[in-house]
């Protein structure tokens, strides 16, 4: 999320839809789609910017007015589409806060706390024995 929003801050369009890109997908693969629509719609504002940024660029007759107006409406979609992203995201970090708890065991000085639950799980990963292989069949 930060390389996208430094991208846009800084008017990279390209790197701002490649990384919006990626976000799209990693978040779909957990599952977390409202961020991943939100990274999508940042994805289309990014490629139909630089598409009408290539159109004005190559015409024989630019219609200087139009193209303003489209370039302006085009930029608005993408401020309006990094504005939902960023909301979508600031929910999700709220919802994973509140439901999860995140905290490594070794940095707060319980390394032997850490040591006692990867023991517990081994040994009951043990004592459950061997996954049968059907299941994933």
């Amino acid at each position: 999320m930060s390389r996208i929003l430094a991208a846009y801050e800084e008017g990279d369009i390209g790197v701002t839809r490649r990384e919006s890109h990626s976000l799209k997908g990693s978040s779909a693969y957990v599952a977390a789609m409202r961020v991943s629509k939100a990274a999508f719609r940042v994805q289309v504002a990014c490629e139909q910017l630089q598409q009408c940024q290539s159109e004005v660029g190559t015409e024989q007759q630019p219609t200087a007015l139009a193209d303003a107006a489209a370039m302006l409406s085009l930029k608005q979609s993408l401020d309006d589409s990094i504005t939902l992203l960023k909301k979508e995201h600031r929910h999700l970090r709220g919802y994973l806060r509140r439901n999860f708890e995140f905290r490594d065991l070794t940095r707060s000085g319980s390394a032997s706390a850490a040591a006692a639950l990867r023991s517990q799980g081994s040994a009951q990963d043990r004592a459950n024995g061997p996954i049968p292989t059907a299941m994933y069949d």
